[in-house]
Order: structure tokens, then C-alpha cells, then sequence
């Protein structure tokens, strides 16, 4: 029996009242604050698969991947806070990694009301764990007053459509990237009908839909009907929405619509008799080659030196240094950086000779300004040799710049400027 009988109690997020802060009753969500200075609210929470571990079951080419519906649980829930109602747009910037230990702190930040009673909404993340940078994952628009009636489902399925076949759909799925788990694949029974599909989804029964105003597995289930689609139109995650409206909350088990419109779909949710649950005006996806979510998961940059050997086409170059050159950081053992009037050129050195310019201000020498100094030193000595009608390349000479130990803040900020110049002077 490879089943657990005990309770996973997940970790208290403590008393937000007590805190000076409001309860946000979601299960996304532990506080919200309204800003005394500003008509605006900030939302938190923390995310983690301990503590939600539903969340494991959206898997996107490798990693976990908070799902482009919860955004828009977050958004509505965000909305109905400062009463507005209709998430009128919601774009999902960078997908959101999900660590497999440790959390995410989330924060849902609603701005101030405008002249038309619309205000701007960002959902950001970052690391529990550190002190990182805060990511805007998502960002919008909420407006008051609905856009919307809702849509009635009550024949169903309806007159003309025809039952289709979802045997392989997860397979097909998990081919291009998207690998669902048993609480994303709610998709029941799927029905076709010109253009359009009709699907029913519920949630399994050991999860919870109380809380949430549409709980976010269930409206990403619905939207898998859309791989049953002719080609790969409509096999991707959810980009773009606008003109979202809640008319009912808490549905585990739902009807849904989808009718394609434009370069999107519409989205029509019901519940199990037919009555409106929520619509979507228009839906846009993106395949899943342009989120990379995988790829920003196990991405750990780092500078790696591999050696290539002597190079064979300039055996034994004379050097030639700038006169504006700083001789006394040069590497050990670069012998003749002195330098001379002639300002590319050195005593005796050959057409062949490699112009060298040695730049930074070494280990000793820190400061914000210091660092401008030096750039735009460089920056000049390189514009100076670009207009120039020179043959060779310009080589330029740091210590301590990159790499694993880093001295000289001012080199490796010259090798930002010189890589951007290169990227513009092929050659050079």
C-alpha cells in the first residue's frame, strides 16, 4: 500500500493581524497591506511544493513552473481587494522557476487608481533564501465594472459536436516540453465542433478547490484541450489574456468553451449545471520554445578558460603601446610597454607589429567615479583606433578583471564596453 495516511501540515504563516498587516485569504497568498501614503496594496505570499505541492504536477521543458492560469488567480484576487473586478490585461513576462527545496517570496503589487478607475498590477518573485533581485513575472490591468454577463452552458454537450479522443493528448504534450502531473490532467471528455472545442475538467477528489476563486489547475486543464487542435497552433502556455471576469467561485468541476478568435482564443467557463463561472475575451499563447523555463532553471553562469594553444598565425608579433596606456599594470614579463610619441607605435616596431592598449586602475583603486573614469578613458582610445585607417587589431591588456578572482572593478567593466564593441566592429 504505497499510500500516506498521515498529514503533511504545511509550515504557519503566522498571524498577518498581528504583524500590523490584513489577511488575504488565499491560499496563495498570506498578507496584504493597503500603502497609507498612496491609493495602492501590496500582496504576499510565499511559494513553495511543501507547501503546495499541486504545483509539481506543471513541469515545462524540465523544470517546475508556476502556470500562467495562477497568475491570473493572483490578478483577480488582487482586483476584487481594491474592487476591481475585471482583469482587463495580464501578460506573462518571465516564467516563474520553482525551486524543488526551499520557497519563492511573491509579492502582487496593485498601483493607484487612475482618472478611469483603472490601476496597474505586477506580480514579482525572488529567492526565500537570499537576498536576490525581485523579478516582475506578469503585469496588467485591472478595471472596474464587468465586462461580462458570463457565457450559459446548459446544453451540453452541445447540438453538432463531436466527442473527441484524448488517449494521447498528454503524451503528445509532454513531446513538445509540457509534462503534466495527475492534478493538471482534470481534462475529462473533450468535444468538437468546427473551430471550436468543449471540454469538461474536475480536480481530483484529495484536492481542494475552497479558496481559490478559480483554482488555477482547472482552468490550465481546460486549455489542454487545445493540443487536440489540427498542427501545433494552439500547443504552448499562456502569453497574453485580456477581458477577464470571475462570476462565481470555488468550482472543482467545470464546462469550458473555446472558441478561437484572432490570433488567440475565447474562453468560456461554466459550472457543472451550465451557470457562468468566468470568461476570457482573448487568450494569446506562446510555444514553449520561447520561455526556455527549463533553460533558466539550470542556467549557473560562470566564465570557464579553456586553453587552445599557442596560435599559429602571428609566431613572434612585436608589440605596440598606446601612449595613453597604463605600463605599470601590464602583465608580468610584457616587456617594451613603454610608451612613445608615436602614439600606436614604439621604436623600431614593424608593419606587423599588434597595437596594444593596457587598461584599468588595479586592485588599489575602487569607486563609482574611478570606474566612469576609466571607461570613458577607453571608450575614446577605442573610438580614436576605430576611425583611424588601421590594419590591425587593436589588443587591450587587463590583470585581475575576469575570472574567478576579480581585483580590478574598472577592467572588467572594460570588458562589458569592449565586448559591446566588438559586437560592433567585427575584426577590429
Amino acid at each position: 500500500q504505497h499510500q500516506h495516511y498521515w498529514i503533511d501540515a504545511p509550515a504557519d504563516p503566522g498571524d498577518a493581524t498581528a504583524m500590523g498587516l490584513d489577511s488575504a485569504d488565499h491560499p496563495l497568498l498570506g498578507a496584504a497591506v493597503t500603502l497609507a501614503n498612496a491609493d495602492s496594496a501590496v500582496l504576499t505570499g510565499r511559494l513553495s511544493l511543501d507547501r503546495h505541492p499541486w504545483l509539481a504536477d506543471h513541469v515545462v521543458d524540465g523544470a517546475v513552473v508556476f502556470p500562467g492560469t495562477g497568475y491570473v488567480e493572483l490578478a483577480l484576487h488582487a482586483g476584487a481587494q481594491v474592487g476591481a473586478e475585471t482583469v482587463d490585461e495580464l501578460t506573462i513576462e518571465t516564467p516563474l522557476v520553482l525551486p524543488e527545496r526551499g520557497a519563492v517570496q511573491l509579492q502582487v503589487v496593485v498601483g493607484a487608481a487612475d482618472a478611469g478607475q483603472a490601476r496597474s498590477i505586477q506580480v514579482y518573485a525572488r529567492s526565500a533564501d537570499t537576498d536576490a533581485r525581485w523579478t516582475r513575472h506578469a503585469s496588467g490591468l485591472l478595471t472596474t465594472g464587468r465586462r461580462s454577463t458570463g457565457t450559459v452552458l446548459t446544453e451540453w454537450p452541445p447540438t453538432g459536436a463531436e466527442p473527441v479522443t484524448t488517449d494521447d493528448l498528454y503524451h503528445h504534450l509532454a513531446t513538445g516540453g509540457l509534462v503534466y502531473g495527475p492534478v493538471f490532467q482534470g481534462l475529462r471528455r473533450v468535444w468538437r465542433r468546427d473551430d471550436e472545442f468543449y471540454a469538461e475538467v474536475s480536480l481530483p477528489e484529495d484536492v481542494e478547490a475552497d479558496g481559490f476563486g478559480l483554482h488555477p489547475a482547472v482552468l490550465d486543464a481546460g486549455l489542454h484541450a487545445l493540443g487536440l487542435a489540427d498542427g501545433d497552433t494552439f500547443r504552448g502556455l499562456p502569453f497574453a489574456w485580456s477581458g477577464i471576469t470571475l462570476h462565481a467561485t470555488g468550482a472543482a468541476g467545470v464546462r469550458i468553451r473555446l472558441t478561437p478568435v484572432g490570433s488567440g482564443v475565447r474562453v468560456a467557463v461554466a459550472d457543472g449545471v451550465g451557470a457562468p463561472v468566468a470568461t476570457v475575451d482573448s487568450l494569446v499563447l506562446r510555444p514553449v520554445q520561447a520561455h526556455r523555463a527549463g533553460a533558466i532553471a539550470d542556467a549557473l553562469f560562470d566564465l570557464a578558460w579553456q586553453e587552445i594553444g599557442t596560435p599559429t598565425v602571428v609566431t613572434d608579433p612585436d608589440w605596440a603601446y598606446h601612449s595613453a596606456a597604463r605600463p605599470e599594470l601590464a602583465p608580468t614579463g610584457t616587456a617594451q610597454a613603454v610608451p612613445s610619441a608615436d602614439p600606436l607605435a614604439r621604436d623600431g616596431a614593424t608593419a606587423a607589429a599588434l597595437p596594444v592598449l593596457t587598461a584599468g586602475l588595479g586592485a588599489d583603486v575602487a569607486g563609482p567615479q574611478a570606474v566612469h573614469d576609466e571607461v570613458n578613458r577607453v571608450l575614446g582610445l577605442v573610438q580614436e583606433w576605430l576611425a583611424g585607417p588601421n590594419t590591425h587589431r587593436l589588443a587591450v591588456l587587463t590583470r585581475g578583471a575576469v575570472g574567478d578572482d576579480v581585483t580590478d572593478l574598472a577592467g572588467a567593466a572594460v570588458w562589458g564596453l569592449l565586448r559591446s564593441a566588438q559586437a560592433e566592429n567585427p575584426d577590429r
